[in-house]
Parts: structure tokens; C-alpha cells; sequence
């Protein structure tokens, strides 16, 4: 198994040399066996390797145990550890989210807030990849959903990716691992759990070689999802004019694009993805003209030939001083000053928030937030310096949704864009010590929605 972990992770990159690792260490089959491979890697592949743990406070003394025993572990084989302990049935209630979604936005939060350049290994394998494919199945998932769990996600890596479950256990009783079993896992009160008991022993009956056909059909899946949104892209720089979108051009276009197309350009607005049905009306405005109400509030017009998104943040902005909670447009915004190493003031309070991390020390003067003007220039990290004109031109954001982008400005100029991205010059750096947090939520958005 570690012949083809190692594969794996030259494959798809996983593990540079001199990166850091931080591993997702459970106590349980899956992870063990990740952290015993990830040793035995280590002194071959260069990387430096650390390992996180987080007691959800669910479980009471058998997660007190868990931690213990992942402590000992680690102690033994010379990995430092960082543990988080949580209560995640309260964290729940607070957010309005099931148990499995908050444990999973918990997890990944204090992952993340460890180190922001480390790749994050998680136990991911084979068998779960397939849980998740059904399950996003059986919600009516498009393409983008049925690839399932990718090899690579940001900084989140699964080295146990093309591994099947009976394979992680005869590698544990090779190497005489031990680990810990959650006893949850036979709760089938829980989707996923069931489909593991019930749904994937009946297919695997079907056909012995499931799973390794599954993982090819998934595979096949997310390479024909990168390739389709390569075209979508296209589509779009093609379709785009400095007042909207050709309409004509983007009725013709296959319905594989289209639909993809409509997305897309929500996205790019700060809306919520449209739903299906949402997309149905939008695409038949192609042709006919008018307008639709979508999912959240904004409103998709075509007129005089142009696709465009009229009701967005049409004002300009008053100028106000930055403050630590305030609205700015149709932005509801929170801003905090945290040290680097006030690790729990860190987490990410959600996928659905957008947040930006700069370098409190390197603002000049009094910051504010305000409408563009013009000249105003952003530099972006690898993309050099534009005006803000250019910039959303390229972006493809409709002239009259501009003016109600909040920008976060300095004496100096532009510090950040909503939904764009911080200067080069302010962004914080590993040498950053006081960072300056800015997490921003459309209003009228539930900053805790998410899925599994």
C-alpha cells in the first residue's frame, strides 16, 4: 500500500518536498493508517509533518479516550499534535446545522487555522468517495457533485484517495497499528452511515469490483466537469461587454454550457446559485426578454439584447470609518485584529462567508470603506496591477452592479475588494504579526448553510 500512496501522491502532487503537513488524525483505522504512512514518506519526500485532533465533546469519556490515545501516538512516534476541543452539539444548535455539517465545518476551521501555507491531510479513501457519490446522487447532484471527493482541494489532500477500506485494515494488522473505534459509525440514524451497513454491501455483492469501478467512473466524471467549465469560461470572456452579456450568444450555446454559463454569472455577482428551475426561466429570457426574480432577492434581465443583473447594488456607497461590525451596502461586515498565534480566534466561521486576512501593520492611516473611484487600482498576487475598470471587465461584473462593491481603502489607496481579493501590498505574509480579519455575508444570506 505504500507503493501506490506514494504514486498517488506524485500524481497528484500532494507532497512537495519542504511543504508541511498537518494530518487529520481521528484514532481510527483510516487516519492511523494515513499518520504510519506519512512517517515512513517523510524522510523520503522532505516535508515536515505535524497532526491535529478535535474532540467534538459528543461522546464524553470515549472522546476523552480517543484523544488520549491519539496523544500517545503521536508522542511515540515523534509527531507534534495540536487538539481542539469543541462542543459541537451546542456550535450546531447556534448555526442552525445538523451535527455531521458542523462537525465537518468545526474540523476543517481549526485545520485550516493551524498554518496557512501547511496541506492539510485528511483520511479520506476509496469507499468514501463512493458514500459521498451516492449520496450527492440521491440530493439530484450535477456533474460537479458526482465527481465526488477530489485527490486535491486548496491545501486538503487524501493520500489514501485510491485505497479501499479492507486494504486499510490489512495494513493496520500488517504493521500491528492500533486504533480506536467510534462506535457512532454503526449508528445508522445517519445518511451516510446507512449507506455504508445497507447500500454499498448490496453493490459490492453486485459486483465484486465496485468500488475500483466506481473510483474510474468518478474520475472520468470530475475530468469531463473540469473540461465543461473550461469551456463555460470561454463562453463567457466571449459573451462579455462592458454592459453585460450577449444573450444571443449565450442562447446558442450547447445546454451543457448554458446552464453552467447562468451559474457562473450568479457566482461572479456574489448571488447564491441559481436552481434548476431558476436556470429554466433565465434561459428562456435569453430569447423572449424580460425578468425573473431569483432564489435570495436579485433580479436576471435581458434587454435590448443584453443578460444582465439590474437590482444589484446599484448606489454608491457612503464612506465610513472601518469598524468592527457594521453593514456597508449589502454586505454585513465583521472586523477583528487577531495576533498569529491566537489560534482560536483564527477559525473560518464558514464556507459561505468570505474572508480576507491582511497585515494590520501595513495600513496607512485611517481605513475606510467606500464605492470605487476612478483610478482606483488593485495588485493582485500574480496577476499584477489593474485599475479596477479592467479588473472587472475581466471579471465579467456588470457595470451597474460596480458601484455597490465595497472596497476597504487606506491613505495609500486600495487595501481590498469584496469579492476580489486583498492588494499585494497589504495581504498577510508569514511574517504578519497582527492580522487584520474581514469576514463579509451578503445580508439576508444564512452565513451557516452549507453541506456534507
Amino acid at each position: 500500500m505504500l507503493d501506490r500512496v506514494r504514486r498517488t501522491a506524485a500524481r497528484y502532487e500532494m507532497l512537495p518536498p519542504g511543504c508541511t503537513v498537518i494530518a487529520a488524525v481521528s484514532g481510527g483505522s483510516d487516519s492511523m493508517a494515513m499518520l504510519d504512512l506519512l512517517c515512513r514518506l517523510q524522510p523520503e519526500l522532505g516535508f515536515a509533518l505535524r497532526a491535529a485532533h478535535v474532540n467534538h465533546g459528543l461522546r464524553g469519556e470515549a472522546a476523552d479516550a480517543d484523544e488520549a490515545f491519539v496523544a500517545a501516538e503521536c508522542e511515540k512516534r515523534g509527531v507534534p499534535l495540536e487538539i481542539l476541543h469543541a462542543d459541537v452539539a451546542a456550535e450546531a444548535r447556534r448555526r442552525g446545522l445538523g451535527i455531521e455539517a458542523c462537525g465537518r465545518q468545526v474540523r476543517y476551521a481549526f485545520f485550516e487555522s493551524l498554518d496557512a501555507n501547511a496541506r492539510i491531510a485528511t483520511a479520506h479513501h476509496l469507499e468514501d468517495r463512493a458514500e459521498t457519490f451516492l449520496l450527492n446522487f440521491a440530493r439530484g447532484a450535477s456533474l460537479r457533485g458526482l465527481g465526488s471527493i477530489p485527490p486535491v482541494r486548496g491545501r486538503i489532500i487524501r493520500p489514501l484517495f485510491d485505497v479501499t477500506k479492507d486494504e486499510i485494515l490489512a495494513y493496520c494488522r500488517e504493521r500491528g497499528i492500533p486504533f480506536v473505534t467510534d462506535e457512532t459509525n454503526a449508528d445508522v440514524q445517519y445518511a451516510r452511515n446507512r449507506l455504508r451497513a445497507q447500500v454499498l454491501p448490496a453493490l459490492q455483492q453486485t459486483n465484486e469490483a465496485f468500488f475500483a469501478h466506481a473510483g474510474a467512473c468518478m474520475e472520468e466524471l470530475r475530468a469531463d466537469e473540469a473540461y465543461l467549465q473550461a469551456q463555460t469560461e470561454a463562453l463567457l470572456r466571449a459573451a462579455a461587454s462592458a454592459d453585460g452579456w450577449d444573450a444571443r450568444q449565450l442562447a446558442a450555446a450547447p445546454d451543457p454550457l448554458l446552464r453552467r454559463a447562468l451559474v457562473r454569472m450568479a457566482e461572479v455577482q456574489g448571488l447564491p446559485a441559481p436552481d434548476r428551475a431558476a436556470i429554466a426561466r433565465m434561459t428562456a429570457l435569453l430569447i423572449a426578454g424580460g425578468a425573473t426574480q431569483l432564489p435570495g432577492g436579485a433580479v436576471f434581465r435581458v434587454r435590448h439584447g443584453l443578460a444582465e443583473f439590474p437590482s444589484q447594488m446599484v448606489q454608491a456607497l457612503l464612506p465610513q470609518p472601518l469598524a468592527q461590525t457594521q453593514t456597508v451596502g449589502a454586505w454585513r461586515i465583521v472586523s477583528r485584529c487577531v495576533h498569529k498565534n491566537d489560534k482560536n480566534n483564527l477559525q473560518r466561521i464558514s464556507n459561505q462567508v468570505l474572508e480576507y486576512r491582511l497585515d494590520y501593520d501595513k495600513i496607512n492611516g485611517k481605513a475606510i470603506w467606500r464605492s470605487r473611484c476612478p483610478g482606483d487600482r488593485l495588485r493582485l498576487p500574480g496577476r499584477g496591477e489593474k485599475t479596477l475598470k479592467k479588473l472587472f471587465n475581466e471579471l465579467a461584473i456588470a457595470p451597474e452592479a460596480r458601484a455597490g462593491i465595497p472596497l476597504l481603502t487606506d491613505d495609500c489607496g486600495v487595501l481590498l475588494v469584496l469579492g476580489v481579493g486583498c492588494d499585494a501590498r497589504a495581504g498577510a505574509t508569514a511574517e504578519t504579526e497582527r492580522l487584520l480579519i474581514i469576514e463579509a455575508i451578503r445580508e439576508g444570506v444564512d452565513a451557516d448553510a452549507g453541506s456534507n
